[in-house]
């Protein structure tokens, strides 16, 4: 299937928000909406065009690629992950996007949702296996790197994982999966 980056399909904030908090209503999502944008602001998240700002007139319209990474960061942020971790996972994953398009974790992920669910347990938990990604901590900072499998091309196991003693993990599969809607609309 097409690698995100080469989506052309853009989002505006409130598109996004709608997907990625769409149980969040009154402070709740404009608390969201103030977070997502001051990351914007903060170059976290890119743009179409040069205004990262509120209030140009223009509404900021957002790549495919970097919904994705919102809908990540929104995860990381509701289990408690701090803006300078989320900020260097997002870098990690952008360049891993544009580096390696369509043989990535991210777009392994994607392709896993367009196609829809596996009926069977077995399946399912071959996809699960598949669409997860860790991050270790470096240190007691608040950069994280990618915990890289043994074989290239195969998912993270436990053994990676059970090396480092702080980790993050991630199932792409189930955190992007707020995006369905709109990823099933544009392959449709």
């Amino acid at each position: 299937m097409a690698a995100i980056i080469e989506d052309g399909q853009t989002l505006s904030l409130g598109q996004i928000l709608t997907l990625v908090a769409p149980s969040a209503s009154g402070a709740a999502r404009k608390t969201t909406e103030t977070r997502l944008s001051r990351w914007t602001q903060e170059r976290v998240f890119k743009v179409l065009g040069k205004n990262t700002r509120t209030g140009s007139g223009h509404h900021r319209l957002y790549p495919m690629k970097e919904v994705v990474l919102v809908a990540i960061a929104q995860k990381l942020h509701a289990h408690g992950l701090r803006v300078n971790a989320i900020e260097n996972i997002t870098i990690t994953l952008r360049s891993s996007l544009e580096r390696h398009p369509s043989a990535n974790q991210i777009d392994l992920a994607l392709d896993w949702i367009r196609s829809g669910e596996p009926k069977k347990g077995a399946a399912r938990q071959i996809q699960d296996e598949a669409c997860l990604i860790a991050f270790a901590q470096v240190g007691k900072s608040d950069l994280w790197h990618p915990i890289n499998p043994k074989r290239r091309g195969q998912s993270v196991t436990g053994a990676d994982i059970a090396q480092h003693e702080v980790t993050i993990t991630l199932n792409l599969r189930l955190a992007l999966s707020c995006l369905r809607s709109v990823l099933l609309k544009d392959s449709g």
